[in-house]
């Protein structure tokens, strides 16, 4: 999955449990870089209503690879604010979209606070229900810098 942000993995161990938790080797937080920073995904942070997804949809720019398609248009909320729009019909298995979801919510959750005030729409491709987590991890922090440089003073 990569790094955590003010987290240190100890004990060569590849779990992301808290340090102190028992279970094995884990990850060492600074309580005060999570808590303080506020890297939460609350409510305010989600597009909830159908007229919040049409107005993205309405007039959106886009950036694509080969395992999400990324539509963003600027809002005046202050701050950036995530859709999922992940289909059926493009991604078979419920727990295939499950997992997408999961991922996409992540990375949105740990880059947030780079994002200029956006509104943005994740779809996933069907190549994304059979790649790997690196993958996609580095394919959605791709698109965070496109979309950060495309709109760097929103």
């Amino acid at each position: 999955m990569g790094s955590v942000p003010g987290c240190a993995p100890r004990g060569g161990g590849k779990s992301l449990r808290p340090a102190g938790q028992k279970g094995g080797p884990g990850w060492h937080c600074n309580p005060n870089f999570l808590a303080g920073e506020g890297y939460t995904f609350p409510k305010s942070r989600r597009l909830l209503k159908a007229s919040d997804y049409d107005y993205v949809f309405s007039d959106a720019r886009a950036s694509s690879d080969a395992y999400f398609t990324i539509l963003m248009r600027p809002n005046n909320k202050g701050y950036a604010r995530l859709g999922l729009a992940i289909s059926k019909k493009k991604i078979k298995l419920a727990v295939e979209r499950n997992r997408l979801k999961r991922y996409i919510r992540e990375s949105f959750r740990l880059h947030q606070h780079e994002l200029p005030a956006m509104d943005i729409v994740a779809m996933a491709k069907p190549a994304a229900a059979g790649a790997e987590r690196k993958e996609l991890w580095e394919s959605l922090a791709k698109h965070w810098r496109r979309l950060t440089a495309a709109y760097p003073s929103v």
